[in-house]
């Protein structure tokens, strides 16, 4: 292809010069070129350069052979170049294709024999076989419900045309492994993670640091749900039987709201302070204990609160929801 494009700029510069090379032999009543040659440095792919020469030195312009000839030559080279480079893309779009399947079985196998190894679930960059760290994984819709070695190679196809992850786990009810494309999102982008998740029909995102799957199912979070979810995970994980003759030494409250989560504040009887900051969209709760007298804060990890709400979940006794 190189040498074509090289070959066809040099005939067409050249044609180009000999049309205004025979204009100034024909001004001096010099021997002249002759009109085949003329004519024919445009057959041989310089019918562009012809015209060109034409136009420009003004000549040959009132021969019919030329004004009629030279504009056939040129569609007639467009078209037949048209039909190789057709020709030539499609051949190498075949080509592609053969070692493209060929790659994209190769790399199912691996991911199908990574699979064996990580049951209980993996999230895979298939371009370079490495698990990633840190994200959060959101299945494609295209891709759902694809399982077994059979329909692997869609999914992988799905990933490589995408951002290139594929996730896996294996369901021991029906004894099959489970695969999907995944677009992986920054930890920081969680709500963004939620909507494409909502979009694709998603239940969960699955955050990776943390190996936590988080339920984007349930409708928008209110104070009420934030306070009874803490409340009752407090209620069922702390002894309040020491609060039984004196309950305002142990209490359940709200907080400070801000944009994005609720503030739920329980007070233990031993005078520390356990917060946790519900997120409005997905119900992740953060936990941070706590201890005025030190002035001592300490991350205490996550818990979700969806968890909490269900109906068998240990009911809150006590406690306020404040302003």
């Amino acid at each position: 292809m190189k040498s074509l494009l090289i070959y066809l700029a040099v005939i067409n510069v050249v044609t180009f010069f000999m049309y205004g090379i025979d204009k100034i032999k024909a001004k001096r009543n010099k021997w002249r070129i002759r009109e085949t040659a003329l004519l024919g440095l445009a057959v041989l792919g310089g019918s562009v350069g012809a015209w060109i020469g034409m136009m420009v030195w003004r000549h040959k312009t009132m021969h019919k052979k030329f004004r009629y000839g030279i504009p056939l030559i040129l569609i007639a080279q467009i078209a037949l170049l048209f039909l190789f480079l057709h020709r030539t893309a499609w051949s190498s779009t075949r080509q592609e294709i053969a070692v493209e399947q060929s790659d994209i079985s190769a790399i199912a196998d691996k991911v199908w024999a990574f699979s064996q190894n990580h049951p209980n679930g993996f999230t895979l960059n298939v371009r370079t076989m490495t698990e990633p760290e840190e994200g959060i994984a959101v299945s494609y819709a295209e891709t759902q419900h694809s399982h077994s070695r059979s329909e692997l190679e869609r999914v992988v196809r799905h990933a490589l045309l995408n951002e290139g992850y594929v996730g896996g786990w294996y369901n021991s009810e029906d004894s099959l492994y489970y695969f999907d494309s995944s677009r992986l999102f920054p930890e920081s982008a969680l709500d963004e993670a939620i909507e494409f998740g909502r979009e694709n029909g998603q239940r969960t995102v699955f955050i990776l640091s943390s190996s936590t799957e988080i339920n984007i199912t349930k409708d928008k979070i209110t104070a009420e749900m934030a306070f009874e979810g803490v409340s009752n995970y407090c209620h069922s994980t702390y002894d309040w039987s020491v609060a039984e003759d004196n309950p305002s030494i142990m209490y359940v409250e709200m907080g400070v709201e801000t944009d994005s989560a609720y503030q739920v504040v329980f007070r233990s009887y031993t005078g520390a302070f356990v917060n946790f900051y519900v997120d409005k969209t997905s119900g992740q709760t953060r936990i941070e204990e706590y201890v005025p007298a030190l002035d001592i804060k300490e991350e205490a990890g996550t818990i979700d609160l969806f968890d909490y709400l269900s109906l068998d979940a240990p009911r809150a006794t006590g406690g306020s929801i404040c302003p």
